[in-house]
């Protein structure tokens, strides 16, 4: 079991990080920082390089970048870039790495953005929150970086339907043996 934190490559992605470690921790499970690579839309068409050399060049040089990124915020991780696959969008990249990973929920930064936004360019939290049966760890725009705390609210919504109930007992599960 693990937490899986996916981020985009933004600085505001990372608004997440001391939230999904301090989740990871009171779980006692491993925390992996994941970042997906679309080879058409991220690795473009580099002079002088075939596809499969600029994935394993943007890969390694984003891992160099990820790994960096977590050891200056004090954070252990396993970091990995999952490549999109055919077929398949960011979010169900996402869904894929945490179901391999047997990840115990999914930690990530959402934008926030509008409906005119999301009407266009789509969501990829929407995407993974209506894919993932999971608890999913989702922090907004108002969310800091540097905000740690001793404690932590969570909240959890249900509608009433079997899906909602569902994903309580799921949410109990994670958290079965730890006290709260």
């Amino acid at each position: 079991m693990t937490i899986l934190m996916t981020v985009d490559g933004s600085d505001r992605s990372w608004n997440v990080l001391p939230h999904a470690d301090a989740l990871a921790w009171g779980l006692n499970v491993p925390l992996h920082i994941v970042r997906v690579l679309h080879p058409l839309l991220d690795a473009g068409d580099p002079v002088g390089a075939s596809q499969s050399e600029a994935l394993q060049l943007l890969s390694n040089r984003w891992l160099v970048e990820l790994t960096q990124r977590a050891v200056a915020q004090g954070v252990e991780a396993e970091i990995s870039v999952e490549i999109v696959g055919r077929h398949e969008s960011a979010e169900d990249a996402i869904v894929r790495v945490a179901r391999e990973r047997r990840a115990a929920a999914i930690a990530m930064h959402s934008r926030g953005s509008g409906r005119t936004h999301h009407a266009i360019a789509g969501s990829t939290a929407l995407g993974v929150l209506g894919k993932w049966l999971a608890p999913i760890l989702l922090t907004g725009p108002a969310t800091r970086s540097d905000a740690r705390a001793d404690i932590y609210r969570l909240m959890i919504t249900n509608d009433g339907s079997t899906d909602s109930d569902r994903s309580v007992v799921a949410f109990a599960r994670m958290f079965a043996g730890v006290p709260i």
